[in-house]
């Protein structure tokens, strides 16, 4: 496998793509800046900042999570979306409704489960496959994403059923 080498815009140092963090809104899809820069960049920041800044943020966060619960959920559910798999709530919402509202496997709904379901994504090229209950996610996860594999495992169930 070919590891790809970029250049940080800080220090100037080559490094594998992997030690820069992914940016979907960029051409390459990564960060200008690596890791290691840009966490001494927000240390150095937060090390400015005066303690009851701090604390004023703080207490504001705190204080809108209290008052309005609801969309400070939908404001996490959002970030977490677009930071995680490059997606809206809204892009999220209309995935799941094209696959009947529910898990794209076990068609179990995110009431049923009683948490939002899991966006399914190939590892290895980020691309967004179908939204699944945490079972039926995880389930892929533990054979690899092998369908050999999980055929064999249909076919056993099959066999003594």
């Amino acid at each position: 496998m070919l590891v790809k080498l970029l250049t940080c815009k800080t220090c100037a140092e080559e490094k594998p793509e992997d030690q820069f963090n992914r940016d979907r809104s960029k051409k390459i899809g990564r960060r200008g800046h690596c890791k290691v820069c840009e966490n001494k960049k927000i240390r150095s920041r937060r090390a400015e900042d005066p303690e009851e800044i701090k604390q004023a943020r703080r207490d504001q966060s705190k204080k809108f999570r209290q008052e309005q619960p609801e969309k400070a959920r939908a404001i996490q559910r959002n970030s977490y979306l677009k930071w995680q798999y490059g997606m809206t709530s809204a892009e999220y919402d209309v995935k799941l409704a094209s696959q009947g509202g529910g898990c794209y496997i076990c068609e179990k709904t995110p009431q049923e489960e009683g948490q939002m379901l899991a966006v399914d994504h190939d590892h290895g090229t980020g691309k967004i496959r179908g939204i699944l209950c945490q079972r039926c996610n995880t389930t892929l996860g533990r054979f690899q994403e092998d369908p050999k594999l999980l055929r064999k495992v249909a076919n056993y169930i099959e066999e003594w059923s």
